[in-house]
């Protein structure tokens, strides 16, 4: 099943992401297949993940070079309409983890729409678009060798699940501030 399909089962947490859930559904309704490519310069779906440690204490956020903040890991489908497997890639790729456990039963664990400002990348300028993100749960040891994949970021750091708000932009606040609820309420279960 394409990861995307799920958007027609899936129950958002709050109004935001029940948002962010209509509007995807809507620019998937226009675009169709086009969506999982960047070839699709309005939008395109990404996998992202939200990576704790076993005692859900800890966020591993990689430092990221276009941004110059601490984010999630993730990256575009790039024609991979699985985006759970977009999300595992982008792990192993930007933090060298082996030992990953997916969590929620692979299911997506928060989507979100991002406006994604102008930037350049590798020397191109890249206009403004969004991101269809679909975050992804999972867990790994905090302390398993991490290898920096520094085309995309500089560091990788587990930051205390308490702090992590500290270093959200303004616009990622909101989302990781619902992510971070939502895991809590798992680890109370």
């Amino acid at each position: 099943m394409k990861t995307i399909d799920f958007i027609n089962t899936y129950v958002p947490y709050d109004e935001a992401e029940k948002a962010s859930v209509e509007a995807i559904r809507t620019f998937v309704e226009k675009f169709k297949e086009n969506i999982y490519c960047r070839s699709n310069i309005l939008g395109h779906a990404c996998g992202s993940a939200w990576i704790v440690n076993k005692e859900r204490t800890k966020v591993l956020m990689a430092h990221h070079n276009i941004y110059k903040s601490y984010n999630w890991i993730g990256g575009h489908a790039d024609g991979e309409t699985n985006l759970l497997n977009v999300a595992l890639r982008e792990t192993e790729e930007e933090t060298g983890l082996k030992n990953i456990k997916t969590l929620n039963d692979g299911n997506p664990f928060d989507i979100n729409m991002e406006f994604v400002i102008p930037h350049v990348r590798k020397g191109e300028s890249i206009n403004a678009h969004l991101h269809l993100t679909f975050v992804f749960l999972f867990e790994a040891d905090e302390n398993e060798k991490l290898i920096i994949n520094e085309e995309e970021n500089s560091a990788l750091t587990w930051i205390d699940v308490e702090k992590v708000l500290d270093f959200a932009d303004n616009h990622m606040y909101p989302i990781y501030a619902r992510i971070i609820e939502k895991v809590k309420k798992i680890k109370e279960h």
